[in-house]
Order: C-alpha cells, then structure tokens, then sequence
C-alpha cells in the first residue's frame, strides 16, 4: 500500500486527521533518523535544510499526513473539515445532483487533450486525464486502472463542462510553473520524457493522474498523493514513484455542485502535488489557542499552493511570511533547483530596457523575483495609456507598473486594489494608468507586485507574484 505511518512500519495509511492535527505519538526524530541511512530521500531532505521546511516535515508527519514507504516520503492529502468528509460518504456512491453548464468558449476534446504550455521544454509535468494504467506504481494496489475525468457518467465522451474542467486545470497548473523551464501538458509524452534513467538525463519529467473513479480514492477518502522529491531523482524506480494522483470525486464533493469551481480545484491540487514531487512540505498556520492547522486557507483573496486553496482565487507559492506561518521554506527557490527557471526575456535595469512602440504590445514572463524594462520615446506630446496584465484567469501573478522620466524620477506608480470577485477569479491584477508625456524618452519598470486591499492593507506580498504578462503602450483619447 502506499504510505505507513509514522508510528508504525507495518500497518498502511487509512485515515488522517481531518484537519491535520499533530499527535503525541509519533516518534518523529527516530523516524527522520531511519531515513538519514537511506540514499533515496538524502537529496530532498538536503534541500529542506538549505532552503527551509524540515520542521513543517516533522509537523506533516506527525500529524500523519505524511508517512513513509520504505526510504519514501509520501504525502496523503486531507485537508477538508469533517462536514465535507461526510458529504463525501454520502455522495461517493455515485453521481449526484447538476455539474452544471459550460459557458463561453470552451475548446474541442482533442484541442484539450493535446494542451501544452511550452513544447520543447526539457522536462515534463503530464496531467493524465483520460484513464491511466498504474501498473508499477503503489497505487495499483487498490485497482490496476485509474478511469478517465469523468462528471456525466459517460467516461467514454467528454462533454462540455468535463472539456471546460480539463482545460482550467491545465491553465491553473500552466501558469504557477510558467517561470520555469518545463513543459505543462495533457498530450502524452513518451516513456523517456518522464523516465530519468541516470543523473546525466536532462530530459525527464512527471506524471499526475487525475480522476473520478479509481478505489484508492474511496480507500483514502483523500485529494490526492505524492511523493516527496521524486521529481528529479534518478533512483525514483523508473514511474513508480513519479506517479502522483488527484481524485476529483473527492474534491467535487466539496464544491458547489454546478462544477464552476471543479477545474480550479483540481488544478491547484495538481500544482500542489507536484510542489510535493518537486521537494515542497505543506503550509500550516499555528492558531491562537496554540494548535496547528496543516492547511493555512488563506485571507480575504490569497492562499498558499502547499496550503488550502479551494476557497480563494489567487493561489501562490510562499515563504511563510503569512502570519504564524508553520513553514519558513523558500518554495522558489527549492522548485528553481529542481526545474530550473526560463531565461530572462526583458532587461530588468530600467536604462538598459527594450525599446517599445506605441500600440504594439510585447509579452514575458516575470519569475524568481524578476523585473522586465522597456522605453518608450515620444517625439511630441501624448496622451499614453499604459495597460499590463497577467495571462490567464488563473495566474498568480499580481503586476505592479513604474514610469520614469529619462533621469529616473518616478512620474507613476501602479498597484490596484486586489479583490475576490468569486473562488476562482480575482480582479485587480492588472496594472494600467492614462497620462499626457511630453516629448522625450520614458522608461516602465513592471513587477510582480504585492497583493494589497483597499486602502493599502497588503493580503500578499510580492514573493509568489510570478507569471506570464502582455504590455501595451497606446495613443489614449
């Protein structure tokens, strides 16, 4: 079976606390020590002490949302109240009650099937979507084949709204690795695309089922789960333990039943098995009264990825500088050591930015706490408008926007109110301002700016506000 607890080396992992609470009787120090003889974690557990997250380890495990399978740490999520525990019970049985319509555009079944966020990348996050065969892997133990995404009980045709669901939760999974050199996509890649045969394999990558119809999920009454640091080890025997799962049966049981916020769901709880399969421990908060919630859910619009994040739209990778934070890991910078980040595409030195021309707009990819510049020269008096705005519903991305004279002195600063508009769909994000220039050379400095309410109360800082943008400077009326 997948996971032992800590407590035990011999009986499997049926159950956690609702809530991830720590428990008394777990021998977590002997437990870490067993696994300092093993060669398997040695990496992951070396990236934990550089960059932060051993002792959110020692709270995941003991809480027992974390476990271990032989040298393996593995995660089994759990991180809905009781109340949806027993919605679930009761509708597991089957399919109840609407999903809902899919409205807007909405791409064909072979378009989402075939979704990639950039080919040609060297490694490879696969979202199987359509039926798996989990052969090899610990969860065959509990049924050989995993069934495709499925809403309508018609497994074999995706509907409308299944076509809609697949497709947000590629967007949301695309778009919280957009900074990194790795290719996001539901087509299936070949064997030696996932596979990392030795250290010296640069091509390699990961798979995350997601489904609605596999026993484990019943089995674990759980989200979804993963292996901690198995991403880019080459002892990872073959994908075995580069199989990660999400179980949207699970996760649909907790939202509204009209499947609005289904792709959303289960695209951030992909992102965040993978940020598990990358070396990423989960993000709790300490309460007031002195216990530990293993899943902080957020404020008013934020939450953390390695969090609880199905009520809040903007999902971001942190560092634990949220309030009573339990993890102080520096999430970038760990996924950066395993991914790689892409290549700055814009000069970040406000004189050294690229040129741009009224009405064409020009497009990049903020990361790792990265600024783009460019210039603008007008020959005569203008009225400018300035407008820059994240890609994708989905995007973590929160832009800030400064405009300078040639000399440097700041003319325009722009960081718009972030706010909820639904679960899944923040506004605000955007950067944009209309002023009249005279002639002469400016510069625009764009950056991921810190998520702040109306009248200036900051939800999030600027750490996790990456992603991909587009800039246009246009003639205003």
């Amino acid at each position: 079976m997948l996971l032992v607890p800590a407590t035990t080396a011999t009986t499997a992992v049926t159950s956690a606390p609702a809530r991830a609470e720590v428990t008394a009787d777990v021998d977590v120090p002997a437990l870490l020590r067993s696994l300092e003889a093993c060669a398997a974690p040695t990496r992951t557990l070396q990236r934990l002490r550089e960059h932060g997250g051993l002792d959110q380890l020692r709270l995941d495990l003991a809480s027992g949302v974390a476990g271990v399978d032989g040298c393996r740490i593995g995660y089994t999520e759990k991180p809905g109240e009781d109340a949806h525990q027993e919605a679930y019970a009761a509708r597991s049985s089957g399919r109840s009650g609407s999903t809902g319509s899919a409205r807007g555009r909405v791409p064909s079944a072979r378009t989402v099937s075939t979704l990639s966020s950039r080919p040609g990348a060297p490694l490879t996050i696969f979202l199987d979507i359509d039926g798996a065969d989990l052969r090899g892997t610990p969860f065959a133990d509990a049924g050989r084949r995993a069934g495709p995404v499925d809403y309508d009980g018609r497994p074999g045709k995706m509907s409308r709204l299944e076509r809609r669901i697949v497709w947000e939760a590629w967007q949301v999974v695309a778009s919280l690795y957009a900074p990194y050199r790795v290719n996001v996509t539901t087509k299936e890649p070949s064997r030696a695309r996932l596979v990392r045969s030795s250290a010296d394999d640069r091509r390699y990558g990961t798979r995350v089922v997601i489904t609605t119809d596999h026993p484990q999920e019943k089995r674990c009454g759980c989200a979804g789960q993963a292996y901690l640091g198995a991403f880019d080890d080459p002892s990872a025997d073959q994908l075995r333990y580069r199989t990660a799962m999400v179980f949207g049966g699970y996760l649909a049981s907790r939202l509204p039943e009209d499947g609005s916020r289904i792709g959303k769901s289960l695209g951030t709880s992909a992102a965040h098995e993978v940020g598990h399969q990358v070396g990423l421990v989960h993000d709790g908060q300490r309460r007031r009264a002195g216990s530990v919630d293993g899943y902080y859910d957020g404020n008013d619009v934020w939450a953390p990825v390695m969090g609880g994040v199905d009520y809040q739209p903007l999902a971001q990778f942190d560092d634990g500088s949220y309030p009573r934070a339990t993890s102080d890991q520096d999430d970038l910078a760990v996924i950066a050591s395993v991914l790689g980040q892409v290549r700055d595409d814009h000069p970040g030195r406000a004189r050294k930015g690229d040129r741009i021309r009224l009405g064409r707009a020009v497009g990049g990819v903020l990361g790792g706490h990265d600024r783009d510049a460019f210039t603008l020269r007008l020959g005569r008096t203008t009225k400018v408008r300035l407008n820059a705005w994240p890609v994708g519903r989905f995007s973590p991305l929160d832009l800030s926007l400064r405009l300078t004279d040639r000399r440097g002195r700041t003319l325009r600063r722009v960081n718009p109110a972030t706010r909820k508009a639904d679960a899944t769909r923040a506004v605000g994000t955007g950067a944009g301002t209309t002023l009249r220039l005279r002639r002469g050379t400016y510069r625009i400095v764009l950056a991921g700016g810190p998520a702040k309410a109306r009248g200036g109360r900051v939800l999030a800082d600027a750490y996790g506000s990456d992603g991909r943008y587009r800039f246009v400077a246009r003639r205003a009326r």
